[in-house]
């Protein structure tokens, strides 16, 4: 068995997982970016292309995720970049996480239109506004009207989870389960 897994994984990863901009809008108290010294990076362009071009070259089922220490959605070449791997591989899956905070209809829509993607997973948190504002730095309000406006859509063809950090959350759960039933919600271990 363990020769197996060697020979499926020491050559190729399970997923690669990639910062396009060093760039995040909430300053989350559990997280180090706003401690971070390159806040506003951006990977080149060239850079991108050529770990795009060299996983497809794998040619082997594999995720790909957007995403590290920002808010992905911040960078407005990521659906261009997402698309691009739709249409050069039907064998990489992406992952797409976001604070919520970004979710606006456009950014939606193209997340609507991507192919083989797992879930879109929202760090939520919390369901209490106050200590989401003091754990985030974001309004909740404002997150919760996006996320409600994702969840009145009837064709949005992805699984959507919610996360909070701390387990088990069962009154987080509770919240998301009655304001959000299609969907999913789960509770980390910090």
């Amino acid at each position: 068995m363990l020769e197996n897994m060697k020979a499926q994984f020491m050559d190729y990863p399970m997923e690669v997982s990639v910062e396009t901009m060093a760039l995040c809008n909430a300053a989350c108290t559990f997280c180090p970016y706003p401690t971070i010294d390159r806040k506003g990076e951006k990977m080149s362009d060239a850079l991108i292309n050529k770990l795009v071009d060299e996983m497809i070259s794998w040619d082997r089922e594999m995720y790909f995720s957007p995403f590290k220490l920002s808010e992905p959605l911040l960078d407005k070449r990521l659906m261009p970049l997402c698309e691009s791997i739709n249409a050069r591989s039907d064998k990489i899956v992406m992952r797409i996480f976001s604070n919520g905070s970004t979710l606006t209809p456009a950014n939606i829509a193209g997340i609507a239109k991507l192919k083989r993607l797992s879930y879109l997973w929202v760090s939520l948190n919390t369901h209490i506004a106050e200590d989401y504002e003091n754990l985030m730095g974001l309004n909740f309000e404002n997150t919760a009207k996006k996320l409600d406006y994702l969840h009145s859509l009837d064709d949005f063809p992805h699984a959507v989870m919610l996360s909070t950090v701390g387990y088990p959350n069962n009154d987080f759960r509770f919240y998301c389960f009655n304001r959000w039933p299609k969907f999913e919600s789960v509770a980390i271990k910090q």
